[in-house]
């Protein structure tokens, strides 16, 4: 059974402005659809359930950092949550882009983009690594994946 969830969440920040460090407050909300049938979804809907996002300190991280306008990543989406958070929080002037491997994954996290009309966010499907090893190669020809490599 699925059921959609509205989440809501206050971030409260510094902003550094000319002369001093500024407190604000904003408030975001953003709708989730969660299929408690699946086991993913059962840990994250546990998290919202207690009023928190799922992994708070990733969440917490990335409303200290994230700004209107930024571009962000989120390798290994799973079903979006971090992308959503992230969506939100770079708003429609900033970009995301979602990276998972699972079609199904990639397939919620657009469905979950779908129904809170967010329109910056990029989804990729497929896996990302530091080198290219014969069990991923092997994976991905299985599976018909494209495979993702970054030098940092």
């Amino acid at each position: 059974m699925t059921q959609e969830i509205k989440i809501d969440f206050v971030r409260n920040r510094l902003l550094k402005d000319v002369e001093e460090l500024t407190n604000i407050t904003e408030n975001y909300s953003y709708k989730f659809n969660l299929d408690l049938t699946k086991g993913n979804h059962q840990t994250i809907g546990n998290y919202f359930s207690k009023g928190l996002h799922y992994e708070p300190d990733v969440a917490h991280f990335l409303c200290r950092i994230l700004d209107a306008g930024d571009i962000a990543i989120d390798v290994g989406a799973n079903v979006g949550a971090h992308t959503l958070l992230m969506a939100t929080l770079v708003g429609k002037t900033g970009r995301v882009i979602s990276i998972d491997p699972s079609e199904l994954n990639v397939n919620e996290i657009q469905e979950n983009l779908n129904i809170n009309l967010i329109d910056n966010v990029v989804i990729r499907q497929c896996l990302v690594g530091s080198a290219f090893l014969d069990r991923v190669d092997n994976y991905l020809l299985s599976k018909r994946l494209s495979f993702a490599q970054f030098n940092l």
